[in-house]
């Protein structure tokens, strides 16, 4: 409104109040402190536009917006840091086909819808991205220009994007720390992500799920292993606590208690019950731990581990281990959500998932943890719903892999 009215005093507000806004909601690794990737891309959108906004007068022919420092210039080196590194986040969550997981809630909100592309898709952070920052390592090779840049910076900036180097997603680095909590371990075509963050905006878990210490897989760009999403919010309260359960998460469950107690009068918020804290990760394996279950008797704690590995003709695999701490005998519920389209066959001892051309094999290593596939429901878009297979499995043991 400032700048289309021409009120310098409103402009200057809006620049100091969403500079001082990114900073305290945006963890320093870069990710929204919501706790949701469709949040963070939402989020995202908004202040890559204002910015490319402000910068039209320094831009006229579509040149980068760091030519003579103009983004810093406009809101401030800590802003453009920290907006770069939420573009940075999303190519490390991002699978070879340039789509996140849907970790927390979704809504499929947009800034300024563009395209009909899905809400986990982030190749279009990443042109914009590239040319704000005329960052060649925000340029992936394999995927294919968007429209949303041209829109932004117009032809000579498509121009500019073409004319950048840009990387393999191969190249893409691991994720192993920082405070968000997500960790990512990374192949050339592999892409695992596990959730370790805190309960989003401070504890208050208005967008958060109980998905601690949960993963999601995909190979080549499809997804195997998979996030549910959010069907919907405050239409039906059952249903909308279904999707934020333990059991639609790939995590253990501990005597059909929640990590986070629901709030039961209303749709958003947790009782702020789980932290995370992680014991090691490097770029082959992960271990973490969470306090969710230690109101329990017995003071549970349930700790993971996922080991990666690769032989020498490119075969992958993914060992997760699961223990669980404390006194007493309590029972014990596994669940592995396979997004739609997954076909699933029994294979001997455990499962083949295959999609498309892709195939992996599920299976337990503890001979009294039996796997049985269950129907379930999947939400790629905020309110609808498709059907998907859950893995799901039961044993009253302690430990357990």
């Amino acid at each position: 409104m400032g700048l289309a009215f021409g009120r310098k005093k409103w402009s200057l507000l809006a620049k100091r109040g969403l500079a001082q806004q990114t900073l305290s909601q945006i963890y320093e690794d870069g990710f929204d402190y919501e706790a949701s990737t469709a949040y963070h891309r939402m989020v995202l959108e908004i202040l890559l536009y204002f910015t490319v906004a402000q910068s039209r007068p320094l831009m006229g022919t579509g040149l980068a917006l760091n030519e003579g420092d103009g983004a810093k210039r406009e809101m401030g080196e800590s802003f453009v840091e920290r907006l770069s590194s939420m573009v940075r986040i999303c190519l490390q969550l991002a699978d070879s086909g340039g789509k996140v997981p849907l970790i927390g809630d979704n809504d499929s909100g947009r800034v300024i819808h563009l395209s009909d592309r899905p809400a986990t898709d982030v190749r279009a952070i990443a042109d914009i991205g590239a040319l704000l920052f005329k960052e060649k390592n925000f340029r992936i090779k394999e995927w294919e220009r968007t429209s949303e840049a041209a829109w932004a910076f117009g032809i000579a900036g498509v121009k500019q994007l073409q004319a950048l180097e840009g990387r393999t997603v191969g190249s893409i680095s691991p994720k192993t720390e920082g405070i968000s909590g997500l960790r990512v371990l990374r192949g050339a075509q592999d892409v695992l992500v596990f959730s370790g963050q805190p309960n989003g905006t401070k504890g208050l878990g208005n967008h958060t799920h109980n998905d601690k210490l949960s993963l999601t897989l995909s190979v080549a760009g499809r997804c195997f292993i998979g996030d549910p999403g959010s069907a919907v919010y405050t239409s039906d309260l059952n249903r909308r606590n279904l999707y934020r359960s333990v059991q639609f998460h790939n995590t253990v469950g501990v005597d059909g208690e929640e990590q986070n107690r629901f709030d039961r009068k209303g749709f958003f918020g947790l009782h702020n019950d789980a932290h995370v804290t992680f014991a090691g990760c490097n770029s082959s394996s992960i271990v973490a731990e969470h306090s969710g279950y230690r109101r329990l008797e017995g003071h549970v704690i349930h700790r993971r581990s996922i080991v990666r590995s690769e032989t020498s003709d490119g075969r992958v695999s993914w060992i997760v281990t699961d223990e669980i701490k404390g006194e007493g005998t309590h029972g014990l519920d596994w669940t592995f959500v396979m997004a739609p389209g997954v076909e699933v066959a029994i294979e001997g001892a455990g499962f083949l998932m295959k999609s498309g051309p892709e195939s992996m094999t599920l299976r337990s290593l503890n001979s009294e943890l039996a796997f049985q596939i269950v129907p379930g429901n999947y939400s790629e878009e905020y309110g609808s719903e498709s059907k998907a297979h859950f893995f799901e499995g039961s044993t009253k043991d302690r430990p357990a892999v």
